[in-house]
């Protein structure tokens, strides 16, 4: 099969009839067509240094995704010279995109060999992915939040380019593709704006070869005319190397090669006019419904150059920094989160309106608790002008804390207690006054059971009110306290004197015990939702994918988003600690050059969940799921609200490894303990973090 067809179809302006063609359109060859009938004549007089330029080349590719019983792609051979455009044909699912992707370098677990530019794309010389490649995802795959221009902006600095160039680029697309205003956000533009936008993101840095997915849906006649022309002259001036895929079959005449592809494997490559001569047909429509009538086995490929090519065009290596890649994911990173306001305030709000609402709910002590009275005494009240003992120990309740409501009978009192009226109530005896001052008065020699019983006071309980009612049994043993040694003159003090506290304060509260806590689950589960919510909506949106073709590695995309998020999380610990200590009064001040380090690599620790999540899922609802449901078994687990001490064995071995745990002890014994790195739980905590 003879060369000279592939120099008819590239000067043929319209396929299907070459009797209107002008005498100089037939004349006239490129530069491409001219370059591949020298090599071939050097090919048959013997010349070994016969050259033409390969861009991509695929031998025998198969590819089969996991969980998948057939094969995606079946033994496909490809060959693409340079400056040549291809078009890809075939229905839905026929693999168009699994061999693009293993082109771009993004699949790489299948059998056979692909080279692009003489190497395996993603191999260590290779620019592809990288700026050797230009790319146009099937969907849109930009960033909502970003404008036209900072958006071309992003990708020309992913690319290297200098900033006139930039600018000189943007200003030729903005008027080639008829966009709207560079101040436009995306979001807030059509489909058609939007695919014209990827279109111009691919295009940015005139790569090499430029791969396009479905370029032209959804734009009209006349920009799909232009669009056009301007590919032709790409591959034509610049040499540039164009595979693109579209439901526009007929729009693929203008193709210089055609390939059909069905159920993974390549039917046919050929030149449009070849094929259409071949089938005896018009349009490239009917050669689809050809093929499309008969088996897949039965269609076998009809070769078009029969070229011994010495070796693949390969490109000069053009490596971008890494600085200059993640200077600009950073750039990107921080016009998003600008422009995102729920973000912004999940971010700044949330820890504050947690801490106000932790500060005011929790850990103080329940004051104006009900207790119910019986005393019979009351009634000598109005007889006798002495005060009475039963009247003696009530004085000694706080008013404040205690609410005392009498009532006339014992058993009305503990019915207020069944009724949940009350918490508890106290039962005098009526004998009560008399045999606590008998009691009293013979210390040494006391042994009358019945004054004994008579000068006691019975109090019945509810515990269903566990916190209320410890309250309760803190200001009646206090009560207790204060009668007996008043009338004791001292003689009964606690033969056990406790002293201040060596940490704390005697009246230190349980808020006080769990604030660090706190304050270290609010870091930990901000930053890792804020991390999947980031990077799990970039893969959905397709944005994270195209990026990887554009040559970005996932550490790079890491040290960016987590610079990102470190400013972020130095704003929440701030506002967090500031809260604290208006909100709790938790006094962490003198602390602060212990308490941050803790704090900032802590919400380090929880970024680190949060890529590992965002690597397992593709889906934003699913992250999140597994992201609150691997918090809250920690939450309980690292001693938040209760000492891991307090837990068996098994569950405190576990609840050391907690990635929560250590820290927050460390915070709790910088902050209550008043200790530095000195001591070895500080030490646990910044180690294990």
């Amino acid at each position: 099969k003879s060369i000279s067809h592939l120099g008819e179809s590239k000067s043929h302006s319209k396929i299907g009839q070459p009797d209107q063609m002008k005498e100089s359109e037939i004349v006239s060859k490129s530069k491409i067509t001219e370059k591949l009938e020298k090599a071939e004549n050097e090919s048959r007089h013997g010349n070994d240094t016969a050259n033409v330029p390969i861009v991509v080349h695929l031998k025998n590719v198969s590819f089969r995704y996991k969980h998948h019983m057939h094969s995606t792609l079946k033994n496909v051979n490809l060959v693409l010279p340079e400056g040549f455009i291809y078009g890809l044909l075939g229905a839905s699912g026929c693999g168009k995109t699994t061999l693009l992707r293993c082109i771009l370098g993004q699949l790489t677990s299948y059998s056979g060999s692909v080279l692009v530019f003489g190497l395996k794309p993603g191999s260590k010389q290779s620019l592809v992915p990288g700026p050797g490649v230009g790319y146009m995802p099937q969907e849109i795959s930009l960033y909502s939040e970003l404008s036209i221009r900072e958006t071309l902006k992003f990708y020309g600095r992913l690319f290297g380019m200098k900033r006139m160039e930039i600018t000189s680029k943007i200003r030729f697309l903005i008027n080639f593709l008829n966009l709207p205003a560079t101040g436009r956000l995306v979001k807030d533009l059509s489909d058609g704006q939007k695919r014209r936008v990827s279109l111009a993101a691919a295009l940015i840095n005139t790569p090499p070869l430029l791969v396009l997915d479905e370029p032209t849906v959804g734009v009209d006649p006349l920009l799909r005319e232009n669009i056009w022309n301007h590919l032709k002259e790409l591959a034509e001036s610049h040499r540039m190397t164009i595979i693109l895929t579209t439901h526009y079959i007929e729009e693929t005449t203008r193709a210089d090669l055609v390939g059909f592809m069905r159920e993974g494997k390549l039917l046919v490559e050929e030149t449009p006019h070849k094929l259409m001569s071949f089938y005896k047909v018009q349009t490239l429509e009917d050669v689809f419904l050809e093929l499309s009538a008969k088996p897949v086995e039965s269609n076998k490929p009809i070769k078009l150059v029969n070229i011994e090519y010495s070796r693949g065009g390969r490109l000069k290596n053009k490596k971008i920094p890494t600085f200059v890649k993640i200077n600009a994911i950073i750039e990107k990173g921080f016009i998003r989160l600008k422009r995102n306001l729920v973000i912004l305030f999940f971010q700044t709000l949330t820890p504050i309106i947690i801490m106000i609402v932790f500060g005011i709910c929790i850990g103080d002590q329940q004051d104006s608790l009900n207790i119910a009275v019986y005393n019979p005494e009351q009634e000598i009240l109005t007889n006798e002008t002495r005060k009475l003992e039963s009247q003696t120990f009530l004085s000694f309740l706080p008013a404040e804390k205690l609410t005392l409501t009498n009532y006339s009978s014992k058993e009305e009192a503990i019915a207020s207690v069944d009724d949940g009226k009350s918490l508890g109530a106290l039962i005098f005896n009526p004998t009560f006054s008399q045999n606590a001052i008998l009691r009293f008065q013979n210390l040494s020699n006391y042994s009358d059971d019945d004054i004994y019983l008579n000068s006691t006071i019975d109090y019945y309980y509810d515990m269903s009110s566990i916190i209320g009612q410890l309250s309760v049994n803190k200001q009646l043993r206090a009560a207790t306290e204060k009668y007996i040694q008043k009338k004791s003159k001292h003689r009964l003090d606690p033969m056990l004197k406790v002293e201040q506290a060596i940490y704390g304060a005697v009246d230190m509260t349980f808020r006080e015990f769990i604030t660090p806590g706190i304050i270290m689950a609010i870091i930990y589960m901000l930053s890792v939702t804020l991390t999947v919510l980031t990077l799990v909506t970039e893969k959905q949106e397709g944005s994270y994918h195209r990026i990887k073709v554009a040559g970005v590695k996932v550490y790079q995309v890491i040290v960016a988003h987590t610079i990102v998020q470190f400013v972020s999380l130095s704003i929440q610990i701030t506002t967090l600690l500031v809260t604290s200590l208006i909100v709790t009064r938790f006094s962490h001040v003198s602390k602060l050059h212990l308490i941050i380090p803790i704090t900032l690599l802590h919400g380090l620790v929880a970024m680190s969940f949060g890529f590992f999540i965002s690597s397992i899922y593709e889906n934003e609802r699913e992250a999140i799921l597994t992201s609150v449901a691997a918090f809250y078994p920690m939450l309980i687990l690292s001693g938040v609200f209760w000492p891991i001490e307090a837990m068996s064995t098994p569950l405190n071995i576990i609840a050391k490894f907690a990635p929560m745990t250590m820290p927050i002890k460390a915070f709790r014994s910088i902050v209550v303990r008043n200790v530095g790195l000195t001591n070895l739980e500080v030490i646990a905590g910044i180690g294990t973090s």
